[in-house]
């Protein structure tokens, strides 16, 4: 929903989403993946109309799904994936190829690539510590700040430059872009903060 313009977006009559949408206002039983059904758990019921009860089917898989949906997760793929997306060095592309009328285009090149050197630093120095013998490995960490969050100071620095551009920006469209991403980067850098600092008492 990010992205969605929705009764903004010109091309509404013709959504396949939003046709369907129409209809299952209208349900009385709605057929559903876990994938959706957690999705708006985590949306705060934002896509599915309300919901009085509910069967799960293959409810083994449940646990994984929901993790997956009500979790926080911070890897170097999640983070070069949003920095690709933002500005790709590769290819040119991203959000930053559409702001040039802006004076934050350079300073968003600037800070990404501020974002991708500490990012590297970052799981590099984790995986000194963690010393994986293994391809695939699963470890607890028990131990509060087990290693410097070098991500957090160029992961504010990009999400300054971001909030910078969308105030000047007068395209809803590109508006509501920025704001993806950076709902995304501010995503990152607060699970980094909370698996490093262990701070939550109700959380695993």
């Amino acid at each position: 929903r990010g992205l969605c313009l929705g009764g903004e977006c010109p091309f509404r009559r013709d959504c396949y989403y939003a046709r369907a949408r129409r209809n299952w206002e209208k349900a009385h039983i709605l057929v559903v993946n876990h994938h959706l059904f957690f999705t708006n758990l985590a949306c705060e019921g934002a896509l599915l109309p309300p919901i009085d009860g509910v069967v799960f089917d293959e409810a083994q898989a449940l646990e994984e799904v929901a993790s997956h949906y009500l979790g926080g997760e911070v890897s170097d793929y999640r983070i070069i994936y949003l920095l690709n997306e933002i500005h790709n060095p590769r290819t040119g592309r991203g959000v930053v190829s559409r702001l040039e009328e802006t004076n934050q285009a350079e300073e968003i090149k600037e800070a990404a690539v501020e974002v991708r050197r500490a990012s590297a630093l970052f799981f590099e120095n984790l995986l000194g510590i963690i010393r994986p013998e293994e391809k695939t490995i699963i470890r607890r960490i028990r131990k509060k700040n087990l290693i410097a969050n070098v991500l957090r100071e160029p992961l504010n620095g990009l999400i300054s430059c971001l909030e910078e551009a969308k105030r000047g920006v007068e395209d809803e469209e590109r508006k509501v872009e920025l704001e993806a991403y950076l709902s995304r980067a501010k995503e990152i850098n607060l699970y980094l903060g909370i698996i490093l600092k262990q701070e939550r008492e109700d959380t695993v």
